[in-house]
């Protein structure tokens, strides 16, 4: 009998080892996918803050903007060689108040051009201008 019980100890030894290594090779995945992702957005963020800081509607709205943080979950990205396109959120804050923003942009010649946004204040007020970009469809840019 203590041979049965010695190898189910192995047996069971060997299953919880292949299920840590498991779970280390998922998180190391996840890991690895959201540092890609975040260093694809910090490389976009600047662009779409400056240009939520420039726009006069939004100013109007929440003040002087004090608060511009981009989040990368609901974030995409998509470079293709000197080309892409993207859609940034941000938690924006000003003077007057918080609101969440969606910045769509394209990517040309390896250079970032905002072409359109969209904020929601705390009230559900929402301030749009330009163009929106499907990723469902492939990237493809649609006017409002």
């Amino acid at each position: 009998m203590a041979k049965k019980s010695g190898a189910l100890k192995w047996i069971l030894i060997g299953c919880v080892g292949l299920v840590a290594i498991g779970l280390l090779c998922t998180g190391g995945c996840a890991g690895l996918s959201y540092w890609f992702i975040s260093s694809l957005v910090k490389e976009v963020e600047p662009v779409g803050a400056a240009h939520l800081k420039s726009r006069p509607r939004v100013t109007d709205e929440l003040g002087a903007l004090t608060k511009i943080e981009a989040a990368v979950l609901g974030s995409n990205v998509q470079k293709i060689n000197d080309g892409g396109s993207a859609q940034i959120r941000y938690v924006i804050e000003g003077s007057k108040g918080k609101a969440t923003a969606c910045v769509w942009l394209t990517r040309s010649g390896g250079q970032w051009t905002v072409v359109g946004y969209e904020v929601t204040t705390a009230s559900g007020k929402i301030v749009r201008e330009g163009q929106t970009i499907d990723f469902k469809s492939g990237g493809s840019i649609f006017d409002d």
